[in-house]
């Protein structure tokens, strides 16, 4: 083996270093990682954060042999659970690492833990040595949320180009997500309470800055239920975003509300193949209908773009009209969002849904 190329064996045992924490990341990705299985012939490990909202789906799909969950910011921050993460690590004689993040933590961990191929980016020149295929990541850019992906390049296709870089031929394979039956059998008596179609609607998101205005989507859900009267909405959000959508529930009390304890993340996803669209702002709910090929209308701003576009067979996305050059984590403006028309929103739709 050489610095240049990587032989995968279908013998090998592999780790991936998930790091980031995203839903939206975690779809992007998935594409990715059912090619890597497709490669390697076998299921392999990964390596998540606690903190990753995306761990429910892991227990859905016939990916991994072995989850190691790291505490980054709570139980293994001291360096005796570091230790003791690395000996976990060594002990299971992993011969190829991937790490999907360039930070310092993660490179230096595949090399701790004694991994003969190490393959994955570097945010600094020094940390080139401990990689042995070290893979120059094009879409890292410190000013803008320390990465983004390829100019015009698809964030599936981002990651499927990773592997090509490391020199696995990237067959793109989707993985099956296999929802438990009670939890698909719960959806299924949810949505036959509605004799009408099913339209998805979420209009909170991680960050004030991916917020559509309330009364946009207020505005929206009136125009749809006036021009398709056998419409009916169930409306998606985490619970600590259910005052801020209070206005939004009371407007529509018949709808269905899922969020908070008793609509949990896999739940939710069950919901979001019952609808004949969603209606939603620039957050993982875009890459997880995508991902079921549920029709979606996803409503961005920021440097989103060709990236973090929907990719379901049929989707449309409204995206800003100004030019943005301000890094949108430190943005107290918005205008890109807000800008956004409630016309605009109404066409994409009403395309979809005459598709539908």
């Amino acid at each position: 083996m050489t610095k240049d190329s990587l032989t995968v064996s279908r013998s090998d045992n592999t780790l991936v270093i998930a790091s980031f924490t995203g839903i939206g990341d975690f779809f992007l990705a998935l594409p990715m990682l059912g090619s890597l299985r497709t490669a390697f012939g076998r299921r392999f490990s990964l390596l998540v954060r606690r903190e990753s909202r995306f761990l429910p789906f892991l227990s859905t799909m016939d990916l991994f042999d072995r989850i190691f969950v790291y505490d980054k910011t709570g139980r293994d921050r001291s360096i005796l659970r570091q230790i003791q993460l690395v000996r976990k690590l060594r002990s299971c004689g992993f011969d190829t690492g991937f790490t999907l993040h360039p930070g310092k933590r993660y490179v230096l961990l595949l090399w701790l833990s004694g991994i003969r191929n190490r393959i994955g980016g570097f945010e600094s020149r020094w940390l080139k040595g401990f990689l042995t295929h070290p893979l120059p990541d094009p879409g890292y850019d410190p000013d803008f949320c320390h990465r983004f992906y390829i100019d015009n390049v698809h964030g599936t296709e981002y990651f499927l180009h990773f592997l090509a870089r490391a020199g696995v031929e990237p067959r793109r394979t989707d993985p099956v997500i296999t929802i438990p039956g009670y939890i698909e059998n719960r959806a299924r008596e949810l949505a036959e309470r509605f004799s009408g179609r099913l339209v998805g609607v979420n209009a909170g998101s991680s960050g004030e800055g991916k917020n559509w205005p309330l009364s946009k989507f207020i505005s929206l859900c009136e125009a749809i239920i006036a021009q398709h009267p056998d419409a009916s909405f169930v409306f998606f959000g985490s619970a600590e975003e259910s005052s801020r959508l209070k206005p939004l529930r009371d407007r529509f009390p018949g709808s269905t509300w899922a969020m908070g304890r008793d609509f949990p993340l896999l739940l939710n996803t069950a919901l979001i193949k019952k609808c004949r669209v969603l209606l939603t702002n620039d957050t993982g709910m875009v890459h997880v209908a995508s991902f079921l090929n549920v029709p979606v209308v996803s409503i961005g701003g920021g440097r989103g773009g060709e990236p973090f576009k929907a990719w379901s067979r049929i989707s449309d996305n409204v995206l800003h009209k100004v030019s943005c050059t301000t890094p949108c984590h430190i943005c107290n403006d918005f205008r890109c969002v807000k800008e956004i028309t409630v016309d605009e929103v109404l066409a994409a739709f009403q395309n979809i849904w005459n598709k539908t």
